[in-house]
């Protein structure tokens, strides 16, 4: 039996790649090893109908425009397995053979019974940018426009996640609402922004939607672009009246989250922009703090050179002495004894930054201390 099977098999691949061979100006590959599951399943071990499905799922598969001969044409029409039309329907979408999605779209309306279904392609439709296959559904289908698939978004998030602007305002105008939150709960704006789709924001934005909008989080629109690093929206919504100096639930405005990303790029629009620079988090750091921490030595020199406040202290009662010496940043601690910092504060630790250099083991930057007279408390209190 399985040899059979086997020989069937051979016989079915080797024919349908002759078949295939002999179409002239046609760029042809094999199909996935799925379609040709399905292929097998509804053939029925039959050479000819196998010939066929396999050579129409290669010709599917390909770049190449797709024209159908008129053995597509009788095959389709006789094609009762609903999981082969569906796979049909989907390279066909895949592969931008909007034709083919359109004839099975026309001929089966009982694959359309499934909501669920229905769902599945729009979505697929919505990702590849088949314009017209999401108009025809949005026009016969009954479509719950604001359902989530199973990655948690809705038709409108997916269609600015794969910037399918023309797909969002065609969901727009058949009622999607654009209020819908994903499964993370973040609005349209919000997911635009994260995601750097300024034509979105441009249209949710003359909708009505404040350049200033905090989510659950109360993160505003701006702290989106700037912990993903999008720079150019960050400064369309800074030009578009956006306040860099909200902050979310943990007390960071952009500028703060901006840090994380040691983009100092980002940094620089955000300042220019208007972000204050002593603001503190809920953890009591100002932006220094932070990039001493988390960022790198270009930020905090930039800080620096902008006027942050060089007598701020953290709750550990740290200056941003004691943290450059933390890290080692020897070109941070040079700057701040130029704008002749105190060099002997003591933090909850009682530690000095010597101490913190001592204890970090950075040699120069406690060479570089010695020199300009900073003093050990441990030292002092032997």
């Amino acid at each position: 039996m399985k040899l059979k099977k086997c020989s069937w098999f051979l016989f079915f691949l080797l024919e349908s790649s002759s078949f295939a061979q002999a179409q002239e100006g046609i760029k042809i590959e094999g199909p996935n090893v799925q379609s040709i599951s399905y292929c097998m399943s509804w053939s029925e071990q039959d050479p000819i109908k196998s010939q066929w499905c396999f050579t129409f799922f290669s010709r599917l598969q390909s770049s190449s425009d797709f024209i159908f001969a008129e053995e597509d044409h009788s095959n389709i029409k006789n094609i009762s397995d609903p999981i082969l039309l569906n796979e049909i329907f989907n390279q066909a979408i895949e592969h931008n053979h909007e034709n083919v999605a359109s004839k099975i779209f026309d001929t089966y309306q009982e694959l359309w019974k499934d909501s669920n279904d229905t769902h599945k392609k729009l979505f697929l439709a919505i990702r590849y940018g088949r314009i017209n296959i999401v108009q025809k559904i949005l026009q016969t289908q009954d479509v719950d426009c604001n359902t989530l698939n199973i990655d948690g978004l809705s038709f409108l998030h997916v269609a600015i996640k794969e910037n399918q602007v023309s797909s969002f305002y065609l969901l727009v105008r058949y009622g999607a609402t654009t209020e819908v939150l994903n499964k993370e709960r973040e609005s349209l704006g919000s997911y635009a922004a994260k995601l750097g789709n300024i034509s979105i924001l441009k249209y949710l934005l003359k909708g009505g939607l404040s350049p200033n909008d905090q989510d659950y989080f109360e993160s505003t629109l701006l702290h989106y672009a700037a912990k993903n690093s999008q720079i150019d929206t960050v400064k369309f919504l800074l030009n578009a009246g956006a306040d860099p100096n909200f902050k979310d639930k943990s007390g960071r405005t952009p500028l703060h989250v901006s840090i994380f990303r040691e983009n100092i790029d980002l940094i620089r629009a955000l300042v220019e922009g208007g972000a204050e620079i002593n603001i503190s988090d809920e953890d009591g750091w100002i932006s220094l703090h932070l990039s001493l921490l988390y960022g790198n030595e270009e930020i905090s020199r930039y800080l620096i050179e902008k006027g942050t406040s060089l007598d701020f202290k953290d709750v550990h009662h740290r200056t941003a002495l004691h943290l450059a010496c933390r890290v080692g940043y020897v070109n941070v601690v040079r700057d701040l004894i130029r704008k002749n910092v105190p060099l002997n504060e003591v933090d909850l630790d009682q530690k000095t930054p010597l101490d913190v250099a001592i204890s970090s083991g950075y040699q120069k930057i406690i060479d570089l201390l010695k020199e300009e007279g900073a003093e050990s408390f441990y030292e002092k209190s032997k």
